[in-house]
């Protein structure tokens, strides 16, 4: 039973996720026995943090999809992460984590939305579609009486007021470089 477990495990992960090809912090993050630490190690050792397999899936969104809200801790925290980075699908980690529920991934979810560049801004987008045209708040609400979906769906509520702010700054930065 346990075998049929792991074999289902993968197909669906192969299917979903693509394979390991891509060598370096995806193919880490996909390890049982990835770690912060060897996230962190990688790093330093010059890995590309917004490297991407077949799918385009990074290792943040590898991390999303796993649950390992350390990992994606660390990889928040790395200021060259591009945490709004799309897949082949226009898949980011927010949306990964908001559709898989679960309490690690609401820890992501919390993680990313609280993110800030370093003029104190939002540094994730919460307005970003998928190729179905769907938001992370979307995904989330696909089954909101789930306990996790829930709290995920109240976290991307709370941090839609700030997407707001993002806009009329981002309005303003680009009728400024016009002007230019």
């Amino acid at each position: 039973m346990k075998r049929l477990s792991l074999l289902l495990s993968a197909i669906v992960i192969f299917a979903c996720f693509g394979t390991l090809q891509a060598q370096g912090l995806v193919s880490y993050v996909y390890k049982s026995d990835a770690t912060p630490q060897g996230v962190k190690e990688l790093i330093s050792k010059g890995a590309n943090v917004n490297e991407q397999n077949e799918k385009g899936k990074t290792a943040l969104m590898v991390a999303a999809f796993l649950g390992k809200a350390e990992i994606a801790r660390v990889l928040i925290e790395e200021p060259t992460t591009d945490v709004n980075q799309q897949d082949n699908d226009g898949w980011t980690a927010l949306m990964i984590a908001a559709y898989y529920g679960r309490p690690s991934r609401a820890e992501i979810v919390e993680d990313l939305v609280n993110a800030k560049e370093s003029n104190g801004l939002p540094r994730t987008r919460i307005d970003l579609v998928n190729k179905k045209g769907q938001t992370a708040y979307d995904l989330a609400m696909l089954d909101p009486d789930h306990y996790h979906h829930g709290r995920i769906a109240e976290i991307l509520e709370k941090a839609k007021r700030p997407s707001v702010i993002r806009k009329i700054v981002n309005a303003i930065k680009e009728e400024a470089s016009a002007k230019k």
